[in-house]
Formats: C-alpha cells, sequence, structure tokens
C-alpha cells in the first residue's frame, strides 16, 4: 500500500511529514510525524524534549538552528504539522535543552549555552512565542543569567513543585566546578540548594524528577568514590529536599552501572527506574531500580543484541510496561537505535529498530495513551535525505491483542515494516 506524504514549509523550515501504519493491528506503529532539515540557518534542528500542552499540541526545543545556529523553541501537533515559534541568538541564550509547561500555562525553560557571561539561561515564554517580562531585552525574558560560581550549563529543563518554585541541575559551575542544584522562583530569584564537589557526585546532565514523597531524584554523569578529577567517577544517584537536604542514594562502580545520562523516573510501584550508558556485565549499559531508601536492583546488562549505549530513560506506557531507547544496537547489522520495552517480570524486547537516528532524551505518554519522542542524526552521516531528526508517535496495539516482532526502520524508504 503506498503511504501518504505530505510536503510543507512553515516559516524557514522545510517539514516533511507522513504516516507510517503499523503492519497488523497486533503490531505496535511507529509514526514519524515531522522530520526537521536545514534549509537555511534559520531553521531549528536536532529537536530534543517533547512536552503535551493539551489537545495534542506539543512543544519542544531543537538544540542548533534557528538565529545564528543557537537553537529555537518549536511546536507540533498530532497530525505532523509543525511551526517555529522562537529562535534563540546566543545573547539570550544558546542550546536550548527543554521545556516545562507551569500551573500558569507558560512555558519555562533554560539554555545549555549563551546570554552574556556564556553560562546558559533560564527564561520563560508563553505557548504563543512571546516572552514575557521581567528584565527584558526586546522580547526575551531574562529570568537568570548563569556565569559559573552560581552554576553552568543547565543541561535539562526545570520541574516545578507545589511551593511554586522550579528546579534545576547545572552540569558544571559552583563552588567546585562540578555542577550544582538550584531553585528559582517566578520573579527571578534564584537559591543555589547543592553545589556537588566530585566525590559526592559530579557532572550531573539528566535533570531533577519529583518524587511522590516530595523529595528530588536525580543522577550524576561523573563522580562518586573513584573520582580522580573532571570526568572521572562512575556516577551516582542521589535525592535532595526542597530545603537543601542531600543524601546520595548510589554510588556506582561499573559493575553495577557507570556514567547515567538519562532522567530518572518513577512508576506506579513508587520506585524509581533508571539506565546508566556504560557498565555492567558487558559495559553497554545497564537498566536499574532503586527505591526510595537506596534499594538498589540491577534488572538489565545491555548485550549489543538488545541493544547498547542508553542516553535517555525510562517512561512508563499505558499497558503499565517501561518503555526506552538505546543509541546503538548490533542486531539489524546497522549499528543504530532502538525503542525497546521492559515488562515487570524483567523481560526485555525490542519494539522498533531505528535506522540513521539516535535518540538521547526520554520519550513521554501523550493524553491519546501513545508514547512521542525525538531522535537525531548528530552527525549528518546517515539520514541520506539530508534530515537532523524527527519527532515520532509510537502507537499501541488494540487491548487484549498479542504484539508482533520488532519494526524495522528502514533508511531507503522510511516505512516501518514487519521483521519475520
Amino acid at each position: 500500500m503506498k503511504m501518504p506524504r505530505l510536503l510543507k514549509t512553515i516559516a524557514t523550515v522545510m517539514l516533511f511529514c507522513f504516516i507510517l501504519l503499523p503492519t497488523a493491528r497486533a503490531n505496535f506503529g511507529f509514526q514519524v510525524l515531522c522530520k526537521f532539515f536545514a534549509s537555511s540557518n534559520t531553521a531549528p534542528t536536532f529537536p530534543n524534549e517533547l512536552i503535551e500542552a493539551g489537545n495534542g499540541i506539543f512543544f519542544g526545543t531543537a538544540g542548533y538552528g534557528g538565529t545564528n545556529n543557537n537553537g529555537a523553541i518549536f511546536k507540533v501537533d498530532s497530525t505532523g504539522a509543525m511551526a517555529n515559534i522562537f529562535t534563540f541568538n546566543g545573547w539570550n541564550g544558546g542550546n536550548p535543552v527543554g521545556l516545562t509547561l507551569g500551573r500558569d500555562g507558560n512555558l519555562y525553560g533554560a539554555t545549555c549555552s549563551g546570554g552574556p557571561d556564556f553560562g546558559g539561561t533560564i527564561f520563560r515564554i508563553t505557548t504563543n512565542g512571546n516572552f514575557l517580562p521581567l528584565a527584558t531585552s526586546g522580547q526575551f525574558t531574562y529570568f537568570f543569567l548563569f556565569g559559573g560560581t552560581n552554576g553552568q550549563s543547565p543541561c535539562r529543563g526545570l520541574i516545578e513543585t507545589e511551593d511554586g518554585k522550579f528546579y534545576g541541575t547545572t552540569s558544571q559551575g559552583g563552588d567546585f566546578g562540578d555542577g550544582t542544584i538550584f531553585s528559582i522562583t517566578t520573579n527571578g530569584l534564584l537559591t543555589s540548594l547543592f553545589q556537588f564537589n566530585g566525590t559526592n557526585g559530579a557532572g550531573p546532565s539528566a535533570g531533577l524528577t519529583l518524587g511522590k514523597d516530595g523529595n528530588l531524584y536525580g543522577t550524576t554523569a561523573h563522580g562518586g568514590n573513584n573520582y580522580v578529577g573532571v570526568l572521572t567517577g562512575n556516577g551516582t544517584v542521589f535525592k535532595i529536599s526542597t530545603n537543601g537536604t542531600f543524601a546520595t542514594l548510589v554510588f556506582f562502580n561499573g559493575t553495577n552501572g557507570s556514567k547515567p545520562m538519562g532522567r530518572l523516573m518513577q512508576a506506579s510501584n513508587g520506585n524509581f527506574y533508571g539506565t546508566t550508558r556504560l557498565g555492567g556485565t558487558f559495559n553497554l549499559g545497564t537498566i536499574f531500580q532503586i527505591t526510595t531508601n537506596g534499594t538498589f536492583t540491577n534488572l538489565i546488562s545491555f548485550t549489543g543484541t538488545n541493544g547498547s549505549y542508553p542516553l535517555s530513560g525510562l517512561t512508563q506506557g499505558s499497558d503499565g510496561n517501561f518503555y526506552g531507547m538505546t543509541s546503538s544496537s548490533t542486531a539489524n547489522g546497522t549499528n543504530f537505535g532502538t525503542i525497546y520495552r521492559l515488562m515487570p517480570d524483567g523481560t526485555l524486547t525490542t519494539i522498533v529498530n531505528l535506522y540513521g537516528t539516535h535518540p538521547g532524551v526520554e520519550m513521554i505518554l501523550g493524553h491519546d495513551g501513545n508514547l512521542y519522542g525525538t531522535s537525531i542524526d548528530a552527525t549528518g552521516r546517515w539520514m541520506t535525505d539530508g534530515s537532523s531528526g524527527y519527532v515520532f508517535r509510537l502507537i499501541f496495539p488494540p487491548a487484549n491483542t498479542a504484539d508482533g516482532s520488532a519494526t524495522s526502520f528502514t533508511n531507503s524508504s522510511l516505512n516501518a515494516t514487519r521483521r519475520l
């Protein structure tokens, strides 16, 4: 059956939208909603984290492209129609890393670089693309400008808590140069809650997760017991209260995992789940479980054939299972990424083989019960149509049916085809 294709140009973005139907009712469906093409130096490229703002409207950031290649903010609906709503110019921030929908209906986020001191910024923007004034420069709101001692390079988005504040991490800076945990009010008042010093962790790059107990949970990609300098150590898992009381829950040692890069997820059973990029039996990454009191269980060591090097964390699907992505796999001969399912009994199944892409951030559960995410081709070598990434939807099988074998995502046709 010939698949429908729709070619659109929205502003300076050439957007290729098409729907890939599941090959059988019992299979998961994989749909590429939007592809990003750098048709000019103002087109957003390399999409990352998504959020849903209701009614099937998703917002996201693109790490590059836009004015002077400093990134942009875009929105896309469930049909794949996309629009660029703001571009960064370096002075007001660069390389945006994530968005949060605040209780006031506005979007809050951070940029990993840019600003007058090149340490990143925190901003607020309406869903129609207008920055709201506190201290302003044109349309842009400088909530906060990072400069080093107060932290540098916030590399994930913010989370909002019951106290009305937003919380986040910086991957560098602070008193010891190893990153910080901070809170910030909607009036732009930033408070440094914790300074990483290497031995208690270094380089948090996954952002924070708000636990059901009101504490914040996160990971550091480096540091810990074997820290001997910058970018050393296997990383940690920590929790911190909103008033700054800090506790390390796990020190990774390689055998139990190394270099966690993805955000933690608290499942409906109350436990947290996460991944490490390296470590485990084959040093290809792991999936782990941890309780709020620090009881740690290594669930999966990736082998290569079932995926390797996960950069993103897990998402609990509408069926109660856990879903995640790896950045490579040897199973289909491409060495590219996968989407996998982890069942509560520990069974890991590859759902989609991705060709030419490297997913790096978590999927989100949409209001329609399906999963949405992004994937990028950071090198430009494999996506032969010249795109730098896309937004996708993973459609769940109908209830009470058994899902089929893995779906292969081929570069030549970009069609989802059943792998027999």
